[in-house]
């Protein structure tokens, strides 16, 4: 087996023919990956990525690259297809046919790696273990992991129970229990309040951006819009300083949050502008996280009914460009993505759920929560678009020359 850059880092993508593609994806899925560096196994999944973004691959041809994740254990090769799988789900969602299936598959990708990092057992023996386990476990838990959100809502219940702050879920993940212990929580209203009492908690500081992150992951829309509705009440702990935020925490969360966080702004918008002058910014700041038709006409209900003279105007019509932007990318590879996944490739996208033996059927969260998670997830934005030059090598394939917003990881 030939593999390209061996161990190498550099500017620099490398691509194969399709033959030996498949080979190397096959041999990938071999006991101990056939003896590939876990340091090129890394740069084949960012190149497969960084190669569909550039119109080289298909995001089918990538998933098939990927296949070998099922068996991977280490951070430097789930930090990009962390990546990858987010820059997909965050266009296709979570609740219609595709997205349902694309998580579905990223859960079962997951198990190897979530058995081997508990959340409730947290090995900060190594700072990459620290590192691994809170990557597996914020893409695990948020799409619906039972062994993840359980160990979560786990962790919740001790601390809730407990007035003794050493009760709180280890600062390493301290943001991701709470999230999704606020996402799928048996006791919604009782929850989010308590962790709401607690971000006004001045011996609590240093977990408020923790908390605050938390309280837009409910799947609650009623909860969602007392959320909102502080924006509008005059309310003592939200300030007009954090007005924005309140928006964003929620729809980054997930579609149920950005449903609500449209809805409202529909509902609310004259008020909204009275008191919160930079209101725009919710549209164009939400725009990148539409996944649905629903959404888009949302946007377009707004504009009509504001008109073209009104300042939300422009902020509405970039929202509707970003989104439709986002939209064509996915139907530019639906039809491979449909393939990968032995759907009807003539087929419109349609509402679904999906569960597994191992997995709950995700609940249309679609966004990282909380700076950790952020962290960890990654900025899309900072990857290449395009690649600048091509030569050909022989029979290894195509070597992308250009200059690459990514750095190949070395050990």
């Amino acid at each position: 087996m030939i593999t390209r850059a061996c161990k190498r880092i550099g500017f620099y993508r490398v691509n194969y023919d399709s033959t030996l593609r498949e080979n190397l994806a096959s041999a990938l899925k071999q006991d101990n990956f056939s003896g590939i560096h876990v340091t090129n196994r890394a740069q084949w999944v960012d190149d497969s990525y960084a190669l569909a973004r550039a119109g080289y691959l298909t995001f089918g041809q990538v998933l098939s690259n990927v296949e070998f994740l099922e068996n991977e254990t280490e951070y430097f090769t789930w930090y990009p297809a962390a990546t990858l799988f987010n820059y997909l789900l965050q266009r296709t969602g979570t609740s219609q046919l595709l997205g349902a299936r694309l998580t579905s598959h990223l859960l079962s990708l997951l198990e190897t790696a979530v058995s081997t990092y508990a959340l409730d057992e947290l090995d900060e023996s190594q700072h990459v273990n620290t590192l691994t386990s809170i990557l597996i476990n914020t893409y695990a838990c948020k799409y619906g992991h039972t062994t993840c959100t359980n160990a979560a809502k786990t962790l919740f219940r001790t601390y809730k129970s407990s007035s003794d702050l050493s009760s709180r879920p280890n600062i390493n993940i301290r943001s991701l229990v709470y999230c999704n212990a606020i996402r799928y929580s048996d006791n919604i209203t009782g929850d989010w309040q308590f962790l709401y009492e607690k971000y006004q908690d001045s011996a609590l500081s240093g977990d408020s951006s923790y908390i605050w992150t938390a309280l837009g992951c409910a799947n609650d829309t009623d909860v969602l819009k007392a959320f909102l509705s502080k924006v509008l009440e005059n309310d003592d702990v939200i300030t007009s300083s954090l007005y924005g935020s309140v928006f964003s925490t929620i729809y980054v969360a997930g579609e149920v949050g950005l449903d609500t966080v449209l809805d409202f702004f529909s509902d609310n918008y004259a008020a909204i502008l009275e008191v919160y002058s930079n209101a725009g910014s919710v549209l164009t700041g939400l725009s990148s996280y539409i996944t649905k038709t629903s959404q888009i006409e949302k946007l377009e209900a707004l504009l009509a009914t504001v008109g073209t003279d009104s300042t939300l105007a422009a902020p509405i019509q970039t929202a509707l460009n970003t989104a439709n932007e986002n939209q064509a990318i996915i139907e530019a590879h639906r039809a491979s993505l449909h393939e990968y996944f032995g759907l009807d490739t003539t087929s419109t996208p349609s509402t679904t759920s999906t569960t597994t033996t191992t997995t709950a059927a995700p609940d249309g969260n679609d966004e990282e929560n909380g700076d950790d998670e952020e962290e960890v997830e990654g900025d899309d934005s900072a990857e290449v678009d395009s690649a600048t030059t091509l030569s050909r090598t022989g029979l290894v394939g195509l070597v992308v020359i250009g200059l690459i917003n990514s750095v190949y990881f070395g050990l």
